[in-house]
């Protein structure tokens, strides 16, 4: 849900793009405020660095910036503007379960505040923000199947109820704000891939329940992908993109995948311009107000990326 600072940043960039080029776009841009300009932002980090890669999805632009802060590994990243959120990961050889809010406040200049504690110590973990209470899931990681909830407005954090596998480099989403999908990744303590599903109501939540996908169990064998949700009302099609990450001979690939929920199959749906995974450093936009667009950004071997969505096509194409 867009707030009134997102909408004034869009309105300007409405009023600006057919009269000026670019880059006087971006000069114009400079003038608003942090607070303003943070909502239209999605982050994603190097690992084992100080610097994060900064895109404005109104402005189409790239930036990567040096911070004061190091950031460490295998943590979970969560864009929740004007903030995003660390939790876990590896720190100086570490594994540590810090849960750190970071806000930026100037081009290189952020506040950090550290958040309440993970109960366990977490890496190659996944999280996932719940709108209606204003709270964070964690899920899984490396030898893990626990779960917890953070909530935002009192910083209290509380079991959840856990997974029936130990499932790390795993990716899921939320269908209508009540129902999370897992999907797929790595047990570690059997050296085994899942190739499963997951799912638990989070107004009503007893226990995960397990999915076995109907028909061919072709290419579900995948760690470090993505997940998106996606629903057209026109075509009946309601369901879950797999997009990226890397097969049972740990190779990446192209090809993203479409799990019909109606149907519980999983379809093909279209391949990337290159094979790709996504470590866990990963944003997605999805504005149904813009005519179901979707942006994923990603950086790995040192390059940055964005995929997008053709509505219109059901397809995604990759910059």
């Amino acid at each position: 849900m867009e707030n009134y600072k997102t909408q004034n940043v869009k309105q300007l960039y409405n009023c600006l793009k057919n009269k000026f080029p670019k880059e006087e776009i971006y000069s114009k841009f400079s003038n608003i405020s942090w607070d303003e300009r943070t909502m239209t932002e999605i982050i994603t980090i190097k690992p084992n660095s100080n610097n994060l890669i900064i895109y404005n999805i109104y402005l189409d632009k790239y930036d990567e910036i040096t911070t004061k802060y190091f950031f460490g590994n295998c943590f979970s990243i969560l864009n929740l503007n004007p903030y995003f959120i660390l939790s876990g990961g590896i720190y100086n050889g570490q594994i540590i379960n810090n849960i750190r809010r970071y806000k930026r406040i100037g081009n290189d200049d952020f506040e950090e505040v550290e958040l309440n504690k993970l109960n366990e110590n977490r890496f190659n973990h996944n999280n996932i923000y719940i709108q209606f209470d204003n709270s964070i899931i964690f899920l899984g990681g490396e030898r893990k199947k626990t779960c917890e909830k953070l909530y935002l407005n009192d910083n209290k954090i509380e079991k959840f109820p856990s997974l029936n596998f130990y499932r790390e480099r795993f990716s899921l989403c939320l269908i209508n704000e009540t129902i999370i999908y897992v999907f797929f990744g790595y047990d570690l303590s059997i050296s085994k891939y899942l190739t499963n599903i997951e799912k638990i109501d989070i107004k009503n939540p007893n226990y995960f329940e397990i999915i076995n996908i109907n028909g061919e169990q072709k290419n579900l064998k995948r760690t470090n992908f993505c997940c998106v949700n996606y629903f057209n009302k026109k075509e009946n099609k309601n369901g879950i993109f797999i997009v990226g990450g890397k097969n049972g001979q740990k190779e990446k690939v192209d090809d993203i995948l479409f799990y019909n929920i109606n149907k519980n199959e999983m379809e093909n749906n279209s391949k990337l311009n290159e094979p790709s995974s996504f470590i866990n450093n990963f944003f997605i936009n999805f504005d149904f107000n813009d005519n179901a667009k979707i942006e994923i950004l990603w950086n790995i071997n040192d390059k940055n990326k964005i995929i997008k969505f053709n509505n219109k096509l059901g397809k995604f194409y990759c910059e």
